[in-house]
């Protein structure tokens, strides 16, 4: 769970925006500026700037030092775009000028540039009656003087600085502090005063970093230049940060208590995509240099409408969330695993829904969609434990009562059965079909013990019995073992060597707990072969298979092959899906979530069923056959072919049965498994 915590990118910001002194949220404009929504994109830009046009033609822009295009061809031109914004859609009647209730405390500002005017209109909203002294006659302060006309149009800056007079923000130009008006009288008429007077300030202040109030007189803040800011954005942020601590030293508030430097100014975010992990499909528009807008006469332009939408689409979006975008269950819950696990430790793992952790699939594919890989099928695992342990082992999830009556069922001696190789050979082999095969097709799980009786030499029994996932899976760790534990006595008094399984998940548990070597009867099948009379009999069928892949063993690569050779033997044709072998995604029936979450089951079994290319799904795992049927695709499970009739598409039917029927099947399984042995 720390690791979560500490590690996922889910909740970073866009390195445009962390980079970003005023944390602006440059993600969002330039991508509603490439859906030509100039003025959603204006008012996002004005939550946190007043300078627009200002900022649009001179900011230093490190959010596009920054960017992530920029690892791939070049970054994305966001001052620009940032000034297409203001330039065609910043109209003054759109603009905040919201102020609270005067509280009657009067603060004192020096220097009306960026950090000072930042800092008096933060104070005039919050109720403050503000001043600013400058000895310039005009706005703009050393932008003004320094920065030439054609780069910085002045009408520019007297209309974006216009929002001062429209707060009520008084302003006394040409008024230099110790000439006009004394430091010491604005100390003893003013409750606080901000210093911003640039960086030709002769004298150095001594300042606490993060709060910006001077050591060694408490009513003073700086901010900007004089301070440590050296550009335009960080002055403004600096601006906003004293007009906090000011706010809060008013208040008789700690002045640091909740805060950091990361939190109000730029830093580095931990959100980085390695290529591989960009969106999908973001590269559509190509490795594409930036849109540079036209130069006349040394003046730029700007852009226009159709340069600033394509260059804005350029954009990545970056986020993370890869995860939430193919999990089906998280984004009911959370909007990133950080927020959710943060949730966890915080108010401690009883005071959380259950219902959280029992919706997870356990199929592992938000792990291999992370970049970083973090594993949260195992925290939902160790969390599943954690609430079976306060809930006396039994899962507090209602709908597992089913699993429960699986489970007697499963165990009892009317639908188990063991039996050692027939005509007193060795039981090197048992075969161990699992719950899922049995309950839905008998005639091939007696199909099956013939096929291998007849190429292993006679030395196969079987053991008919469930290998203990479900309470695995529910947390029951205690009766996992327990039960386990009575497979694995049957196992070895019968003196088996090898245990063959058809069901995945049994794979996993005998591969992780069991004694005996595990081989899937998938991957054996390759190297016995076939039945003769099934060579090549789906030649001519008018049927295109996909094959669905099961997640417990998404990385045994021997199983995919051994698939795939099974079905070119036979003769289907089969088309590939895009999520397929490793890349697999769940059926909807993992993690016992059926009977316990099932409109997350059925969300899963959808999706899954509508990635189908032909219409018609093969599986090697029985659940994940009813799912696929479930979701609305033809679905058969592999010994339907192996053993039956050339398959057409005339054949397609509904195969699902109800749980009455599935135990029926069972116990005839057990019924054709007893024949074998005598």
């Amino acid at each position: 769970m720390k690791d979560i915590i500490e590690n996922c990118m889910g909740a970073s910001e866009a390195a445009c925006k962390s980079s970003c002194p005023m944390n602006t949220d440059a993600k969002t404009y330039v991508r509603l500026i490439g859906e030509d929504k100039g003025k959603e994109a204006i008012k996002v830009i004005r939550e946190t700037l007043f300078l627009p046009g200002v900022l649009g033609r001179i900011c230093a822009h490190p959010c596009e030092q920054n960017c992530r295009r920029g690892k791939e061809d070049s970054p994305i031109a966001i001052a620009t775009l940032k000034r297409y914004a203001a330039d065609n859609f910043d109209n003054e009647e759109d603009w905040d000028i919201s102020v609270k209730s005067k509280n009657g405390k009067k603060i004192a500002i020096i220097g009306m540039g960026p950090a000072g005017a930042q800092g008096a209109i933060d104070l005039a909203k919050e109720g403050y009656e503000v001043t600013i002294f400058d000895r310039s006659s005009e706005f703009g302060g050393m932008m003004r003087v320094r920065i030439p006309e054609h780069k910085l149009p002045r009408e520019v800056i007297d209309r974006e600085y216009s929002l001062l007079e429209k707060l009520g923000i008084n302003i006394q130009f040409s008024t230099e502090i110790g000439k006009d008006i004394s430091f010491e009288k604005l100390e003893k008429n003013y409750d606080a005063i901000l210093i911003a007077t640039g960086k030709n300030t002769k004298s150095s202040f001594v300042f606490d970093e993060l709060t910006l109030q001077l050591i060694n007189n408490k009513k003073v803040f700086v901010a900007g230049n004089c301070a440590s800011a050296r550009i335009v954005v960080e002055a403004m942020s600096e601006g906003r940060r004293a007009a906090k601590s000011i706010d809060r030293f008013l208040n008789g508030k700690d002045l640091k208590e909740g805060r950091s430097l990361e939190a109000e100014g730029g830093y580095q975010t931990k959100l980085y995509l390695p290529t591989e992990y960009l969106p999908e499909g973001w590269n559509s528009f190509g490795k594409n240099e930036r849109v540079i807008p036209k130069i006349v006469n040394g003046e730029n332009l700007g852009f226009t409408k159709e340069e600033a939408i394509k260059e804005a689409n350029r954009c990545l979006k970056c986020e993370c969330k890869l995860c939430m975008k193919e999990c089906s269950m998280l984004n009911d819950y959370t909007d990133c695993p950080k927020t959710l696990f943060t949730e966890y430790a915080e108010k401690g793992y009883e005071n959380v829904d259950p219902k959280i952790s029992y919706s997870c699939n356990m199929c592992n594919q938000c792990t291999l969609k992370c970049p970083k890989s973090l594993d949260l099928k195992s925290n939902f695992s160790d969390l599943r434990s954690k609430y079976i342990k306060d809930n006396g082992g039994k899962s507090p999830m209602k709908g597992h009562k089913a699993i429960e009556a699986h489970q007697y069922l499963g165990y009892s001696k009317l639908f188990n059965t063991t039996n050692t190789a027939p005509n007193g050979k060795k039981t090197k082999y048992v075969f161990f079909p699992g719950c899922s095969l049995p309950s839905y097709n008998s005639v091939a799980v007696g199909n099956i013990m013939d096929h291998l009786q007849n190429k292993l030499g006679g030395e196969v029994g079987s053991l008919l019995k469930c290998c203990g996932k479900p309470p695995k899976a529910l947390g029951q760790d205690e009766l996992f073992k327990e039960r386990f534990q009575t497979v694995q006595e049957e196992l070895d008094k019968v003196g088996a060597e090898t245990i063959i399984v058809a069901c995945q998940s049994c794979y996993g548990i005998f591969g992780t707990y069991g004694k005996q070597n595990v081989i899937s009867l998938w991957e054996l099948l390759p190297e016995i072969g076939l039945p003769e009379s099934q060579l090549g009999i789906g030649k001519g069928s008018d049927v295109k298979f996909n094959i669905h892949d099961s997640c417990p063993t998404r990385n045994v690569t021997k199983i995919h092959d051994g698939i795939r050779w099974i079905m070119e033997k036979l003769g289907y044709e089969v088309e590939e899906l895009e999520n397929s072998r490793e890349k697999t995604r769940c059926c909807g029936f993992g993690g016992m979530i059926v009977p316990a979450v099932p409109e997350v089951a059925k969300k899963v079994m959808n999706r899954r069923a509508k990635e189908t290319t032909t219409g018609h799904m093969v599986t090697y795992c029985a659940a994940c056959r009813e799912s696929m049927e479930n979701g609305g695709a033809d679905a058969l499970h592999i010994v339907d072919l192996i053993f039956g009739d050339k398959y057409k598409k005339s054949k397609a039917k509904k195969r699902n049965m109800g749980p009455v029927k599935q135990w029926l099947t069972r116990y005839k399984s057990k019924l054709e498994l007893n024949k074998r042995e005598s």
